[in-house]
């Protein structure tokens, strides 16, 4: 039982620098103008559309480079529904927080979920 228990803390605190602190700081931090009220609402929303694009289509390529077991999972139409709507929400989430940590803590808290809810570490292979 501990070494269940350790292996998930493992995992956890793993996925909390990759995906979740990574994806943030490439998609959000270094994709998207610092959100400043000066910041015309059209390059704001041009560059939120391209960071998310970008976001939702890496995922697939990142699995055909990296981690080809995760192939299937992330090409999944409903997984590349999910990422999409992530994407928006934690776009959103940085823009009001203006802050990285604010969508750091949700993306890790659905990667989390995502793992032990909706059987992630089986689709993945874990």
């Amino acid at each position: 039982m501990a070494f269940i228990f350790s292996r998930y803390c493992q995992n956890f605190s793993e996925s909390l620098l990759f995906p979740c602190l990574a994806e943030e700081l490439l998609f959000r931090v270094l994709l998207l103008p610092r959100p400043t009220p000066n910041t015309p609402v059209n390059i704001r929303l041009t560059m939120a559309f391209i960071s998310i694009v970008i976001y939702v289509i890496g995922h697939p390529i990142f699995a055909a480079l990296f981690y080809q077991k995760a192939f299937g999972v992330f090409t999944n139409s409903g997984f590349l529904l999910s990422t999409l709507i992530l994407g928006i929400t934690l776009t959103i989430s940085y823009w009001h927080s203006r802050s990285i940590w604010s969508p750091v803590v949700i993306h890790w808290i659905v990667v989390i979920v995502w793992l032990l809810i909706f059987d992630g570490y089986s689709k993945l292979d874990l």
